[in-house]
C-alpha cells in the first residue's frame, strides 16, 4: 500500500488558491477568516482587504448579494443561491454551515462558481428559494418585535413596510431624510437604524436644530478653536461630527437649520471635511448622516429658505412616517403597550374599559404616538378606580366624542339637529381647523335656533360682523324666509 502524502499548510493554501471556485469561510461571530484568490475575479478585492472584516461591513459594501452565509449560520441549513456581484459576475453561490460536537456552527463555508447550474444545483436553489419566502414573514416580524422594545409598535401594514424599509437601508452608508408630524416616531426609527446598521459599535449623537441659537449651531456641529469668539472654552471644542466618528449623526428638525450653516453642512456630507469655527485647518471625519424633520422642504426649498442641493443630498432614501389617525389599527396595540409601561413604573393594576378605548380610537392624534403616551401616562395616574373609564380622559378627547355623536342632518330647515350634548361655542371651537361643511352646518343650526347675528357673535365670542359674514356664506337661503 502506498503511503499517503501529508499536506503542510503552506500546500492546502496553495491548492485551494488554485481552485477555480471562490471559497469564503466566517466564523461564528461572522468574521471573515479566509478566502481564495478567486475573490479577485468576482469583486476586484484583495485577500488581505476582506480576512478580518465582519459580513456587515462586506455587505455595506454592495460586493454582492443577497448575503447567505448569516441566514445559513442563524437556520443551520445548506442554502443555494444565483448572486450578481458589483463586476458584474452571475455567481451561483452555496452557504454550507460547519457544526462542531456540540452542534452548534463554528463556520460557513460559501463556495462560489461563475458557471450555469445543472439540473441538481436548479432544484436545491428552488428549495432555498422557498425556504427564504417562508422566512420572509417571521423576518419582518422579528423586526417588528425589536422596534416594539424600543417603545414603537408597528401593527399596521404601512409601519412594518417602514420597519422593512429601514432595515435594509441601515446595510449601507448613504444618508436618510426622515419626514413626518411630531410625535410621530422619527427618532426611534433612525435610532433603529443606526442600532442595524454596520456602525452600531460607533456612538449616536443626536442634535435638534430647533433648539439651539443660530449663533451657537455652527459651533455645536463643527466645533470651534480657542480663542474664537468671546465666551468661548480657552481650549476650543470639538463638534458633534467629530463626537459621532465612525458612528451616526442624527439631525432632528433639520428645516430649521439657518441657510448659513446648510452650505458647510453640504461641504461636509460632499466630501467629508470641514472647519472649525475660528479654524484655518482642514478636519475630516467619518460618520453617517441622518436627518428629520416635520416640515415642507420642497416648499422650503421653493421659497428660498432650504437648499435645494442639500436637500437632494440628504434624501438620497426618505422615509415618510404617516401621522397616527392614518394607521388606526396601531392605536389599539399602542393603548395596550402604554399601559403595561405606565402600570409597571408606577406599580399599579389599572385596566381600560372597552368604551374608553372606543373613544380613543376616535380622537384624531393630532401630537401622534407622543401624545398618546402622555395622555396614558395620565389615566393610569389620576384613575382611582380599578379600571379606567371615560370619565377620566382628557377633556379635548372627550368633547372630541361628542362632536362625533352629533346628528347633524343636512336639513337644517327641519330643525333635525342636536347640539343638545355641546355647547354651540365648544362645538364652534373644536371643528375650527375642520371641514367647512362642519362649519356649515353648526352656524345654519344656530342661525335657525337664535336668528341673530348679535346672539350668535356673543355665544361665539366673536364680532358681529363676523357672525353676520357667516350667516351671509352658509344661510343665504334661510334669510329669505
Amino acid at each position: 500500500m502506498e503511503k499517503i502524502t501529508s499536506l503542510s499548510r503552506d500546500d492546502l493554501l496553495r491548492i485551494l488558491n488554485h481552485s477555480f471556485d471562490e471559497i469564503f469561510v466566517t466564523d461564528a461571530n461572522g468574521v471573515v477568516v479566509y478566502v481564495n484568490a478567486s475573490c479577485v475575479n468576482h469583486y476586484g478585492q484583495q485577500y488581505n482587504e476582506m480576512v478580518g472584516k465582519r459580513s456587515k461591513e462586506l455587505t455595506a459594501q454592495n460586493l454582492w448579494g443577497p448575503r447567505l452565509s448569516p441566514l445559513a449560520k442563524q437556520y443551520k441549513k445548506r442554502l443555494t443561491m444565483k448572486q450578481l456581484s458589483c463586476t458584474g459576475i452571475t455567481m451561483l453561490t452555496t452557504a454550507s454551515p460547519v457544526f462542531n460536537k456540540n452542534g452548534e456552527v463554528d463556520f460557513v463555508i460559501e463556495n462560489v462558481r461563475n458557471v450555469t447550474e445543472g439540473e441538481g444545483i436548479k432544484e436545491e436553489m428552488a428549495d432555498t428559494q422557498i425556504f427564504l419566502n417562508q422566512l420572509e414573514e417571521s423576518i419582518e416580524e422579528n423586526m417588528v418585535e425589536e422596534l416594539t422594545i424600543e417603545n414603537f409598535i408597528a401593527n399596521s401594514k404601512v409601519m412594518k413596510n417602514i420597519i422593512k424599509m429601514s432595515w435594509r437601508i441601515a446595510e449601507v452608508n448613504s444618508n436618510v431624510l426622515i419626514t413626518g408630524d411630531s410625535g410621530a416616531g422619527k427618532s426611534i426609527i433612525a435610532r433603529y437604524i443606526h442600532g442595524c446598521s454596520p456602525r452600531n459599535k460607533g456612538p449616536f449623537i443626536e442634535i435638534n436644530c430647533a433648539a439651539l441659537p443660530e449663533a451657537l449651531i455652527e459651533s455645536e456641529l463643527f466645533g470651534y478653536v480657542r480663542g474664537a469668539f468671546s465666551g468661548a472654552v480657552s481650549k476650543g471644542k470639538k463638534g458633534l461630527i467629530q463626537t459621532a466618528e465612525n458612528g451616526t449623526l442624527f439631525l432632528d428638525e433639520i428645516g430649521e437649520l439657518p441657510v448659513s450653516v446648510q452650505a458647510k453642512l453640504l461641504r461636509f456630507i460632499q466630501d467629508g471635511t470641514y472647519f472649525e469655527v475660528g479654524g484655518t485647518s482642514e478636519k475630516k471625519a467619518d460618520c453617517r448622516i441622518i436627518a428629520a424633520t416635520n416640515r415642507n422642504l420642497p416648499d422650503m426649498v421653493s421659497v428660498g429658505k432650504f437648499r435645494q442641493d442639500l436637500y437632494y443630498r440628504l434624501k438620497v432614501f426618505e422615509i415618510n412616517i404617516p401621522p397616527l389617525v392614518e394607521r388606526k389599527d396601531d392605536i389599539i396595540p399602542l393603548v395596550n403597550f402604554f399601559l403595561k409601561k405606565y402600570n409597571d413604573k408606577y406599580r399599579l393594576n389599572k385596566q381600560i374599559s372597552q368604551d374608553c378605548v372606543d373613544v380613543l380610537l376616535k380622537y384624531n392624534w393630532p401630537g401622534n404616538v407622543r401624545e398618546l403616551s402622555n395622555v396614558m401616562e395620565q389615566l393610569v395616574v389620576m384613575c382611582t378606580d380599578a379600571t379606567i373609564t371615560e370619565k377620566y380622559l382628557p377633556r379635548s378627547i372627550r368633547e372630541n366624542d361628542k362632536i362625533s355623536a352629533l346628528n347633524i342632518n343636512k336639513d337644517t330647515e327641519n330643525h333635525n339637529v342636536d347640539l343638545d350634548a355641546l355647547s354651540y361655542k365648544e362645538g364652534m371651537d373644536f371643528v375650527d381647523s375642520y371641514a367647512d361643511e362642519m362649519r356649515c352646518k353648526i352656524i345654519r343650526a344656530m342661525y335657525i335656533d337664535l336668528k341673530s347675528s348679535r346672539k350668535i357673535a356673543a355665544t361665539l365670542n366673536i364680532s358681529q360682523s363676523s357672525a353676520y359674514r357667516f350667516i351671509k356664506e352658509y344661510c343665504k337661503d334661510l334669510m329669505k324666509n
